[in-house]
């Protein structure tokens, strides 16, 4: 079915409880060059009352309609979060946002269970800082550990069938005030879903989704940059309206994979501004090559592309227009059962509690599963987060300040309290 303009902006305006939508999947497989060797450091608002915030940048409030359902499903819910916990340069900004969402600090979040992924902790420091975490807060945070991969160790703890559960990676590094909110509501409402996934920016499906939608901007390497300078964490700047330009026309236009612009080995991004009339587009940026798809080669391979996800999405903040990557809650089951990263989702512990989730955790729960049930999953397009990248686009973290992005922007919004940022205006 295709979908008009003027359709597609009805239902952006009717974004969570919205009928689902489907787009289809393409595969892309060309793999990106090797990044070289790690250098780096450890608008539509509902109307809700405004807190004044000290910062100078804000976010759209939860939707009423979500509000009015967690507030009487609070009485029964109890929402605990599990994070597979592996580095803990990521857990340091994701702990930030899982303490916000507390009960304690006014969310929802019961409790929080760090488990530890022994094939990726390669450092006994990463333990103790997690283990002095849990210390620090230990009504909130507890710490275990399974064998390396075992999958099932790693569901296991999962033992009551009527609380509800969201599943976190260590490196989802931003969290929207009224995230969690929005997929309570939802999973609360519809019994049907299977599992719900939050709407991810660096998701190899969601990005292709915001590209249709118009909320990605045409960012690449500065490569007349000497190179980033690194700093302490307190002292890096998150915003990127201060950074240099340039002109489509002054640039090599991307074609192809090996078009990419060369090493990003401690180098910044740029604003590529496009010709008089076609702003909206993303030529001269990795972006340009990127497709609709669960395995798109941009969205999975590319860590020039993941890069320049995040500093389109560093504007966006900037600008106070997250809504912009806003989608209606979408059916991601309505095209067939295929396979979706599983940063952050949401479910009820009946339905995962039991089963023999062996090996790849993700295809099991995704498709093997759903499949064998015929149960359906979907994603909450209000419920933002970010994603710093996958394994393939390790040089993200290594090569570039995108954490170190995050890490300030995290620590602003610490100072504020939860739903403290809510832009003022109505849907």
């Amino acid at each position: 079915m295709h979908l008009s303009p003027l359709l597609l902006a009805a239902l952006l305006a009717l974004y969570t409880y919205a009928t689902p939508i489907s787009l289809a999947n393409l595969n892309i497989t060309t793999p990106p060059g090797t990044p070289p060797k790690e250098w780096s450091q450890l608008h539509r608002r509902a109307p809700v009352e405004i807190q004044e915030s000290p910062l100078n940048f804000c976010f759209p409030p939860v939707s009423k309609k979500a509000l009015a359902v967690v507030e009487k499903a609070k009485p029964k819910l109890n929402l605990n979060v599990f994070v597979f916990y592996g580095r803990r340069q990521n857990t340091a900004v994701l702990e930030r946002y899982l303490r916000r969402n507390s009960i304690a600090n006014g969310g929802l979040v019961t409790k929080v269970l760090f488990v530890l992924n022994l094939n990726k902790i390669k450092d006994n420091d990463d333990v103790d800082w997690i283990n002095a975490l849990a210390a620090k807060y230990p009504d909130f945070y507890e710490v275990t550990h399974t064998p390396p991969g075992d999958f099932n160790q790693n569901y296991a703890h999962i033992t009551a069938k009527e609380d509800m559960y969201i599943k976190v990676d260590d490196d989802v590094v931003f969290i929207l005030d009224g995230t969690f909110e929005a997929m309570v509501a939802e999973l609360w409402t519809r019994r049907d879903w299977y599992l719900l996934s939050a709407n991810v920016v660096g998701h190899t499906i969601f990005n292709g989704i915001h590209n249709r939608f118009g909320a990605l901007r045409a960012w690449t390497l500065n490569t007349e940059n000497s190179g980033i300078v690194t700093k302490p964490a307190n002292e890096t700047n998150w915003r990127v309206s201060h950074l240099p330009h340039v002109n489509v026309l002054k640039i090599k236009r991307i074609k192809t994979e090996r078009d990419m612009p060369g090493s990003f080995y401690q180098r910044s991004y740029m604003k590529v501004d496009q010709e008089k009339g076609q702003e909206g587009l993303l030529k001269g940026s990795p972006l340009w090559l990127m497709k609709e798809g669960s395995f798109d080669a941009c969205s999975w391979k590319s860590a020039h592309c993941a890069g320049a996800v995040h500093y389109s999405f560093f504007e966006a903040v900037e600008q106070n227009n997250t809504e912009r990557y806003f989608f209606p809650t979408w059916d991601l089951h309505s095209s067939g059962y295929q396979r979706w990263s599983i940063h952050m989702f949401a479910f009820w512990g009946k339905d995962v509690m039991g089963l023999d989730i062996a090996g790849d955790d993700e295809q099991y729960l995704t498709v093997t599963y759903p499949e064998k049930v015929e149960r359906h999953s979907g994603a909450v397009g209000n419920g933002l987060i970010a994603h710093l990248g996958y394994f393939t686009q390790e040089a993200v973290r290594t090569h570039t300040d995108v954490l170190d992005k995050y890490d300030a922007l995290s620590r602003e919004i610490e100072q504020t309290k939860l739903h403290g940022m809510a832009c003022p205006g109505t849907f």
